[in-house]
Order: C-alpha cells, then structure tokens, then sequence
C-alpha cells in the first residue's frame, strides 16, 4: 500500500521539471533525476536490509518516515529555490500562469473559423 501511495511522485517530478529548470536544461535534469531514482531503487532496500540484519526489521517504518521527510524537505527547498529566482526576474521575464480564462480564450481562437462538425464529417 505504500508504494501504491507513492506511485505518483516519480511521474510527477519528471513531468515538472521543465517548469522548475526550464525547457533548455529540462533533458539533462529529467536524465539525472532518472539516474538517481535507479541508484536509489538498488541501494535503499540493501541498506535497509544491512539496518534490519544488526538491529530490528521494526525499523521500516521509521526508515520509510525518514526517506519521506527528506524528500519533502528536497521538494520544499526546490519550490522555495525556484520561486526566489523567478521573484528576481524582470517582470517582463517572468513566466505567466496560464488562469482558465486564458485557456478558454486560447480553446475559442483556436475553433473559431472551423466548419460545423456535421460538414467535415460529410464524405
């Protein structure tokens, strides 16, 4: 049920990056966050397994508790890195949210000038 829980945040990550370093460093970065997750997935469950072979398997769950707030703490530090560095950009610079008006602008201009849909479906 763990993992279940946790699933998504790898997917997640990957798919912010080029928000949080932007779409010119975004490979590189995606590439390093992959290489650290296969490092992390060989290395985590022997190093427990070492922890739990000299003390106690009851350990996990303050293992898993501890691999947890860190990476809270890491993402934390990311988001705080990153919004320090766009608060220091020319306002000009800065990237725009994209609010659902804007989405549904973008939607209307994009259809407007489309043909109905009973005529492009006509052989």
């Amino acid at each position: 049920m763990i993992g279940l829980g946790c699933a998504p945040i790898y997917p997640c990550l990957i798919h912010s990056t080029p928000d949080h370093f932007g779409a010119d460093k975004s490979q590189a970065i995606i590439g390093i966050q992959m290489a650290c997750a296969y490092v992390g997935s060989s290395l985590m469950p022997p190093l427990f397994g070492l922890i739990a072979g000299h003390i106690t398997v009851s350990l996990l769950p303050v293992y898993l508790s501890a691999i947890l707030v860190l990476m809270i703490v890491m993402h934390e530090g990311l988001i705080r890195k990153t919004a320090q560095k766009e608060a220091a950009r020319p306002p000009i610079m800065q990237k725009q949210s994209a609010s659902p008006n804007r989405l549904q602008a973008a939607f209307y201009k994009s259809s407007v000038g489309l043909p109905p849909v009973s005529r492009w479906m006509r052989p």
